[in-house]
């Protein structure tokens, strides 16, 4: 059963490093970076956004904005296989932060006020 989801998850890692020539075939056109300088594959946030739900099954289920002004979104799939976090700038560029599988939700724990 592990050996399974250590292939799945390798799988789904090589899946994600696929989609770094997407971002580039997809920013070729746009004339934009396809990478951010730590070498993460980027693209204008609509084609990002359009890729991730495409090619992965993954939405945006979480969000916040970072104190220097940039959105971070956390994506999962449906089924929680796999997820991915993403940085978009204020400029609209969309870098993958990381990735993996085995997502899972929290049941929300009740403000205690401590």
């Amino acid at each position: 059963m592990i050996a399974h989801h250590v292939a799945q998850s390798i799988g789904s890692r090589a899946q994600k490093a696929s989609l770094a020539a997407a971002a580039a075939t997809l920013l070729s056109v746009s004339g934009v970076s396809a990478q951010s300088p730590s070498g993460a594959p980027c693209a204008l946030r609509s084609d990002f956004i359009r890729l991730m739900a495409h090619t992965y099954d993954e939405s945006p289920i979480a969000l916040g904005v970072t104190d220097d002004g940039r959105l971070i979104e956390l994506f999962a799939s449906r089924s929680g296989s796999t997820w991915s976090i993403a940085l978009t700038t204020p400029s609209g560029i969309t870098c993958l932060v990381m990735s993996g599988s085995e997502w899972q939700m929290r049941p929300a724990v009740a403000d205690t006020g401590a």
